[in-house]
């Protein structure tokens, strides 16, 4: 039993590490993806007027 609760202690913070990780990644690549989304907006007469004010 105390393998397993140093198992969950130390295995915890790796796999939260993995998962900043993870999420960092999907970020940087929907980031990347954004300017082909932008420049469908800009090609929308109606999401160009919200681009002009902001």
């Amino acid at each position: 039993m105390p393998d397993l609760a140093w198992g969950i202690l130390i295995g915890a913070p790796c796999w939260i590490l993995i998962g900043m990780v993870i999420m960092s990644v999907i970020q940087t690549a929907r980031q990347l993806a954004k300017p082909d989304e932008d420049s469908r907006q800009l090609a929308d007469p109606e999401h160009r007027h919200i681009d002009e004010r902001v």
